[in-house]
């Protein structure tokens, strides 16, 4: 009888395998919204690091304050104003997108909105001014020749009208609608206005 001989059988270690899982966006809310709202990103396969996940908003980075597995917490970056008129650094209607180490997601769009206008009146240089949005606005510039205002104590706007009240050295006291003066009879002081 004939012996048969084995070889020795081995073994070889596999090192593990480690499975890459991009990210997915399966929501934001929400959809819309002016700059510098919180907007929260649910999917799945984000970091859970703030830092290990890159938000834009249409290609503009966004600041994420808060990141798990599944949800970041981030905001709308801020749109071109006359405060910040960089172009190309704002944020713009479009889709958002994250990336991790593991890849990209493209999610929904986000439409940015008009914020509402922020009007205070006042006066530099003795001449009455208003400041909408941060930026100082001269409401007579508009009209053609001198007209000179001591100054101003309220504001009100209903669409393109503006309206400011206050005191005109040469005609007393009243109010201009678009930096055309009405007086007001027997003023002797005002401290606001309301349009309706």
């Amino acid at each position: 009888m004939k012996s048969i001989q084995h070889k020795p059988f081995t073994m070889k270690k596999t090192p593990p395998v480690t499975i890459m899982s991009s990210p997915g966006i399966s929501g934001i809310s929400p959809v819309s919204g002016t700059a510098g709202i919180t907007v929260t990103i649910t999917g799945a396969n984000f970091g859970a690091n703030p830092s290990g996940n890159t938000v834009n908003f249409n290609g503009i980075a966004a600041t994420v304050s808060s990141a798990s597995a599944s949800s970041l917490i981030t905001t709308a970056p801020p749109t071109i104003t006359a405060i910040s008129p960089v172009a190309g650094a704002a944020g713009t209607t479009g889709a958002v997108t994250i990336t991790t180490a593991d890849g990209t997601a493209t999610g929904p769009s986000f439409t940015y909105t008009a914020g509402t206008d922020v009007y205070v009146p006042g006066y530099y240089l003795n001449t009455a001014k208003y400041w909408k949005n941060g930026t100082m606005v001269d409401p007579t510039s508009t009209v053609p020749g001198p007209l000179t205002f001591e100054f101003a104590t309220g504001i009100a706007g209903i669409g393109s009208d503006i309206y400011i009240c206050g005191n005109d050295v040469s005609k007393g006291y009243g109010y201009w609608k678009n930096a055309v003066f009405t007086s007001l009879q027997s003023a002797s002081i005002i401290n606001g206005i309301f349009v309706k």
